[in-house]
């Protein structure tokens, strides 16, 4: 149940990294320019961040199940598409509607696990989770590198459809329904705007997605910046670039692990608090290196890959931070709460994406921004009266 959880979860990711490597020869194959390509990259986090506002309070009333079925459906459509598009501004319209079949299973995984678990367990489990969907993306931009120079670049959309059918089978077949309710009653537009104001009364919900958004805002920068430091500034090769990525991936599969047994220790709060400060070590240093050594693969991976051994150990608790206070409304705290990430990281990435030069500065400056900013968030009160 957690692999499949994780895979179906990690085809976000998955849609995102795959295909980095193939951006230099999807430019060549449409005449297009870099900022054209970035775009499908930034339309897809635009996508994400409105396909969750709907799959979470459809999935609370409907149930997790059927909810789940028709949006790896329309995931795996969409993917298929992105192999005969003409253009890159058609490429960044099936993109955006390939993400809205990626936000199902992204926002409603969250929403299984806080039904199927309570409290630190909770924590632990999402953790659990995203080590494992962190996977996907570290070894993504390799097979998207050896894809990419034997087959060329739809044959990464041929993967993600894939794997997107894949998921769906399993969903199919295996998956029970999990949603502690189901109403019978027709769902209207006014059920949504219910939910997501009743949540938005509460700081509690607040405090942890806003934590939640820093933290991804820090991840999503890299994947905007990496293939212009990495490939044209550093001078790795595709194939050398999807290698090194998994130096960062690996990072935060070290900090998620890490963070579960510090959560199962010290507590969630105490665990958000050491992982913030770790991010914002990483941060300063990867500025401090870049700037005395030089734009060179070992003066930014390092150091990112510390920043980011630090969110993957409070990404995780932040989002059960999120979601423990809501049983009953876990798919809408979700869905909101993806979105707003979502469309911090998209507006981040297009920040950074534009701001590219002959430096690193744009994403090391990003990561330490965010960085700052969630220590902040990490040391504001809880609401813990609210949760309780």
């Amino acid at each position: 149940m957690t692999t499949l959880l994780a895979m179906m979860t990690a085809l976000g990711p998955m849609a995102s990294c795959l295909y980095l490597p193939s951006f230099p020869a999807m430019v060549a194959a449409f005449g297009g320019t870099p900022a054209e390509a970035q775009l499908t990259l930034s339309v897809f986090s635009f996508g994400m961040a409105s396909g969750v506002l709907v799959y979470g309070p459809v999935a609370d009333h409907y149930g997790r199940k059927p909810v789940l079925l028709v949006a790896m459906a329309i995931f795996v459509v969409a993917s298929l598409a992105c192999i005969f598009v003409p253009d890159l501004q058609t490429m960044a319209a099936m993109r955006f509607i390939q993400a809205l079949g990626a936000s199902g299973p992204l926002v409603l995984g969250r929403s299984i696990v806080r039904d199927l678990y309570e409290g630190a367990r909770a924590g632990a489990e999402l953790a659990r989770l995203s080590s494992i969907m962190g996977l996907v993306p570290a070894m993504a931009p390799i097979l998207g590198g050896v894809l990419q120079q034997y087959f060329g670049w739809p044959s990464t959309f041929i993967a993600i459809a894939g794997v997107g059918a894949f998921c769906l089978t399993g969903i199919a077949l295996t998956m029970p329904e999990t949603a502690p309710s189901r109403q019978s009653r027709r769902m209207t537009p006014g059920d949504l705007i219910r939910s997501y104001v009743f949540l938005s009364r509460h700081w509690v919900f607040w405090r942890y997605t806003i934590l939640v958004a820093l933290s991804y805002a820090g991840l999503f920068s890299l994947l905007s910046a990496s293939p212009h430091i990495l490939q044209d500034i550093a001078g790795l090769s595709p194939f050398a670039f999807g290698v090194s990525f998994n130096i960062v991936m690996f990072g935060y599969i070290g900090g998620t692990i890490s963070g579960r047994m510090v959560v199962s220790r010290v507590g969630m709060e105490r665990a958000i608090g050491i992982g913030t400060i770790v991010a914002l070590v990483g941060a300063g240093a990867a500025l401090a290196t870049t700037e005395m050594l030089g734009v060179t693969a070992w003066t930014v991976l390092p150091p990112i890959a510390l920043a980011y051994f630090g969110i993957g150990m409070y990404y995780p608790q932040g989002i059960a931070g999120a979601l423990i206070p809501f049983p009953e409304r876990a798919g809408a705290a979700s869905s909101l709460m993806t979105s707003i990430i979502m469309l911090l990281a998209a507006i981040v990435g297009l920040v950074v994406g534009h701001s590219l030069g002959d430096t690193a500065r744009p994403l090391t400056f990003a990561l330490l921004i965010t960085g700052v900013l969630s220590l902040v968030f990490s040391l504001l009160p809880t609401g813990h009266s609210e949760q309780n």
